[in-house]
């Protein structure tokens, strides 16, 4: 990390604490933030039951799609505002862990870039994830989605530096994957063909029986790995009565996405590119770059098992699986999520962030046989023209 990474960090930090400050007046809390309102009242619950030495009471935090241990963390930053009781500061605190996450997930993306790119082109990666007005909500809001997709990041980061050797990097990303999925958000379930498609490496460059057994028990035990740690991270699903709330949450959570919220309007696919994509994130023709950038490492894939695909490539497939999530959690977003709430959208932007790599890789490579091809066609006319009786 640049030192010049740093204070831009230090900046964005400053920003968030400033509009963070903002509605942190309880009487009007309810009216201002939507859930915010209710995720006070939860954590106020978590202590109370914390002091009464409540059990029942302490898991009872009703959004169980969200993880335990993201509410912990920010039952644990309010505490001091709990015992000597500060409104303000008990609001504003989460807020700030919130921006923290926003400003651990914009070095996240740096470090990932910086394993291909230049430090200016990573950084200039990371301003264009600050100019989304998404970045902002997002960051401000108080929801587990940025902890979610700075979880998702890490386990990216981990699989990049792994570059398919399944080692201790490949464990790594699977732990984040697992954490994503239990301590922040349910919905982190979407990007699971980001493990498989990494898996599936291994079977696509050698075809054979032998290759894809391996894939299929890499698969299952990724899959155990995962949901096992779904489960410690969330003891009460060990519970009868603790699994049954879950899953009563999860089927009203998918009523809600079916229903619009219960309102029974439908939100069609250009509704949500130009309320969503273009409002919040990318300008519709941005967006419409990512789409060739995936077909490209679609045509890259099927390049591998009919043994076509140059050796200089080879060491970038790893943007194949993050193309594939982004491609699927987009299109179930799209057509079986009845919303126009940015905020379900923001992993999924993050990963098409991360494509813009393999885009400028691209341009470079590009640009260099560009320029190799013109300095071969000048070095072969030197040549004529000393032959021709010219030049020397």
């Amino acid at each position: 990390m640049t030192k010049g990474f740093w204070i831009f960090g230090i900046i964005i930090f400053g920003i968030f604490a400033y509009i963070n400050w903002r509605y942190v007046d309880v009487q009007f809390l309810e009216y201002t933030m939507g859930d915010e309102f209710p995720q006070f009242l939860q954590l106020q619950k978590m202590y109370e039951a914390m002091l009464g030495h409540n059990i029942k009471q302490f898991f009872a935090f009703e959004f169980y799609n969200y993880g335990f241990l993201w509410y912990v963390a920010n039952l644990i930053v309010v505490l001091p505002f709990k015992i000597f009781p500060n409104y303000e500061m008990a609001i504003y605190t989460p807020r700030m862990l919130n921006a923290l996450f926003a400003i651990a997930l914009l070095a996240m993306i740096y470090k990932i870039a910086r394993l291909y790119l230049n430090p200016r082109n990573s950084f200039l990666l990371c301003v264009f994830v600050v100019a989304m007005p998404g970045f902002w909500k997002v960051g401000y809001t108080f929801k587990p989605d940025t902890f979610q997709a700075l979880l998702l990041l890490c386990c990216v980061y981990y699989l990049c530096k792994d570059n398919f050797a399944f080692g201790r990097f490949y464990r790594y990303g699977i732990m984040f994957f697992g954490l994503a999925l239990g301590a922040a958000k349910f919905q982190a379930v979407m990007f699971l063909p980001l493990v498989y498609g990494y898996i599936f490496y291994l079977f696509a460059t050698n075809p054979s029986v032998r290759t894809l057994l391996q894939v299929v028990k890499k698969g299952a035990l990724a899959t155990l790995g995962i949901f096992a740690l779904w489960i410690l991270t969330n003891p009460y699903l060990l519970h009868p009565r603790g699994f049954l709330a879950w899953l009563s949450m999860f089927e009203g959570n998918m009523n809600s996405n079916a229903t619009n919220h219960g309102s029974y309007i439908d939100v069609s696919i250009t509704q949500k590119l130009f309320e969503v994509v273009d409002f919040y994130y990318f300008e519709i023709v941005v967006f419409c770059v990512l789409v060739p950038v995936c077909a490209m490492l679609c045509f890259r894939a099927l390049q591998i098992p009919l043994g076509r695909a140059r050796q200089d490539w080879r060491q970038h497939y790893v943007f194949i699986p993050i193309a594939l999530s982004f491609a699927i959690s987009m299109l179930y977003l799209f057509v079986k999520v009845n919303k126009t709430w940015e905020i379900y959208y923001f992993s999924s932007i993050c990963f098409g962030i991360l494509l813009f790599i393999p885009f400028v890789l691209a341009c470079k490579d590009l640009e260099s046989r560009v320029a190799s091809d013109t300095t071969e066609s000048k070095r072969h006319n030197h040549i004529k023209i000393a032959l021709g009786g010219g030049g020397i």
